[in-house]
């Protein structure tokens, strides 16, 4: 699966002198060369403390703004009395879903109210979002019966809009045939249990969904469902808890996720059941077929993504964060761009050492063919020179969808980049490297990282059909439940996935797509790359040792900036005045660089460290002019 390359243009500087001072350098790092493999790259690049910084990954919810949405139905009897009897969901400002059934009570009369914003009916004291608003219309659905039980589903348009506050709020609808979970809150002021009266307290429940062969065989006598449980109707139970008398229209819902939002998601209306709260089977009128008609009453769309949106400002705030994260964690996650600044915002890479990024084969080449021509990291650009995909891949197919790409700069060690080291295995943990929208655009998603504990099983991992040559041993499945909202997220393609420290590099992603629901993170494992990722990033045909430098003037040598074999950069000076870097030098069985010469003093170049450090400098020997014997005068007697 394939993404096309999407224009977008962002202004980002082209690495200047200026910027290579800052982050990236053109000349060769110190200690290069003085390694022949990978394995000290933590010790490289990874040498401060990291603290841990925990956060509660879920929240805990407060009653009076978890259901904003509940709307409680009464009907007008004497005096200043209102009976409840029916619950619902406000969906626009103006709009209730209901249950069709509840136009009228057991008295044909018709409600008259509806109430929002209380999680109390019996007092004033939480009246703080309170709002009671007059009925204007009750719409039942067109094909509504009485007599069935089947499209049990209503409107209510009220007399005016409501003010909407942390307490008031619509609640989105879930338009897929297809339900992303089998597990659903409901909530209502019904009755506790059977026969019992009903609870002026708003109450939850949390219920799993029932196939609907065993819910047609548990209301196979029911009046009202000559056809069983269809297609429109969704069975859920649970041993503890249940839907009762009071809550038919309430919500049955599930709780999804933005960036720093939860957003109560209707599944269905509350239709009815049997001796609740002992385990018994509720029936629920799904939304989703429903959502034209619905629709063409409001006046309005119920997108989710559009709902989400519109409504952010009225959600209490629930950040999604990881449940522990590394403070201020080293930054190696980089973007791949093209020319005139397009990049495929579907696409990352990870810097692995001073110079090499590792992405997905996939990301190298968009929908024309071409390869980018930069990387972009903390808002920096480097520019490519070398771009090496794993000679085995084949375009469209996962097995050894893996690349390297070398930059033309080298990094500088800081303390807000440093790369992610390529590890074999699996620590237990990590965290994914995903694609969200958070505040200001829903098509401008930036990266996060999340938590991943589990990996799939078999079915789930079966069940992604990849095709046949592809290589289970090459990949790994995870599980990314993050009742994330459908389109808010995205797999990172080519993206890290990290060790929770984000030093360790345990896989990339390699299936694209849309990571809202319940959609896995398929990694490709690095274990059996590791000896062809050293190879290139120690590949020394394209990286040469510095040459020998000679004077390109007459000007004196001394105290010349330079730079030694592996890339430190120093000052040229007399041998004489830098014997420590001679011992080292010696001592590595390098040999030092050299400068060149003024008459027959040699220069080196000196490490800064090298210099005032033992041996100190040397005295350079007195030079004495050479005198011919027969000008010396004999002594005198």
């Amino acid at each position: 699966m394939r993404y096309s390359l999407i224009n977008v243009f962002v202004c980002l500087p082209i690495i200047s002198s200026t910027v290579s001072a800052q982050l990236f350098v053109a000349h060769i790092p110190a200690g290069y060369f003085a390694r022949s493999n990978l394995s000290d790259c933590h010790q490289r690049f990874h040498n401060r403390t990291l603290m841990d910084q925990c956060l509660v990954f879920g929240g805990v919810r407060a009653n009076v703004t978890e259901f904003p949405h509940m709307a409680v139905i009464g009907w007008a009897t004497s005096g200043t009395h209102i009976a409840w009897k029916c619950g619902g969901s406000l969906i626009t400002t103006r709009f209730v879903v209901t249950a069709a059934h509840c136009a009228v009570d057991e008295d044909n009369n018709a409600p008259s109210v509806v109430r929002v914003g209380d999680v109390n009916l019996a007092s004033d004291e939480d009246d703080k979002y309170a709002q009671q608003v007059s009925i204007a219309r009750f719409i039942r659905h067109p094909q509504h019966r009485f007599s069935s039980k089947y499209d049990d589903i209503a409107l209510i348009e009220l007399d005016q809009e409501v003010n909407l506050t942390l307490g008031v709020c619509p609640a989105c609808v879930w338009h897929n045939s297809h339900l992303p979970y089998d597990n659903f809150d409901v909530a209502g002021f019904g009755a506790t249990g059977y026969a019992e009266k009903g609870s002026p307290y708003l109450l939850k429940a949390y219920l799993k969904m029932e196939t609907t062969e065993k819910c047609t065989e548990e209301f196979a006598a029911t009046r009202g469902l000559p056809n069983g449980i269809t297609e429109k109707q969704l069975c859920a139970s649970n041993t503890k808890m249940d839907t009762c008398q009071g809550d038919s229209g309430g919500p049955l819902q599930i709780t999804l996720n933005s960036y720093n939002r939860q957003i109560p998601t209707l599944i269905g209306v509350t239709s009815f059941g049997r001796s609740c709260g002992f385990g018994s089977f509720g029936v629920y009128q799904k939304i989703h077929p429903h959502i034209m008609w619905i629709e063409s009453i409001v006046g309005e769309s119920l997108d989710l993504l559009e709902c989400a949106k519109k409504y952010e400002q009225f959600r209490v705030d629930h950040q999604l964060e990881p449940e522990c994260k590394i403070a201020g964690p080293f930054v190696n996650r980089v973007e791949l761009h093209w020319e005139h600044g397009q990049h495929n915002p579907q696409c990352a890479g990870t810097l692995i050492d001073y110079n090499t990024v590792i992405t997905s084969a996939s990301c190298t080449t968009n929908s024309a063919g071409n390869e980018p021509h930069y990387i972009s990291i903390l808002g920096y650009t480097v520019p490519i020179s070398e771009i090496n995909r794993f000679p085995d891949y084949t375009p469209g197919v996962l097995k050894h969808n893996i690349a390297l790409i070398r930059l033309k700069f080298y990094l500088k060690p800081n303390l807000k980049v440093a790369p992610a080291c390529p590890i074999s295995g699996f620590d237990g943990g990590g965290i994914g490297s995903l694609k969200i929208a958070r505040n200001d655009s829903i098509s401008n998603k930036e990266p996060l990282f999340l938590p991943i504990r589990q990996k799939c099983d078999d079915k789930s991992f079966s069940s992604l059909h990849l095709a046949d040559d592809t290589s289970g041993n090459d990949m790994d499945c995870y599980i990314s439940n993050y009742r994330l909202i459908p389109g808010l997220c995205n797999i990172d393609e080519g993206g890290p996935f990290l060790n929770h420290g984000h030093s360790s590099l345990q896989g990339i992603n390699i299936l694209p797509g849309d990571c809202g629901s319940q959609n896995p993170l398929v990694v490709l494992k690095l274990d059996s790359y590791i000896p062809w990722i050293e190879s290139f990033v120690l590949d020394r045909s394209v990286t040469p040792e510095p040459p020998i430098s000679f004077p390109e003037d007459n000007s004196t040598l001394f105290f010349k900036p330079c730079h030694t074999r592996d890339g430190t950069e120093g000052v040229c000076l007399s041998h004489w005045g830098c014997g420590a870097e001679i011992v080292k030098q010696k001592h590595n069985g390098t040999g030092v660089t050299m400068c060149g010469f003024e008459g027959d003093v040699g220069y080196i170049c000196c490490p800064q460290g090298s210099i005032g450090t033992v041996p100190l400098l040397i005295s350079r020997p007195i030079e004495l002019p050479l005198i011919e014997i027969d000008t010396i005068n004999p002594l005198e007697p």
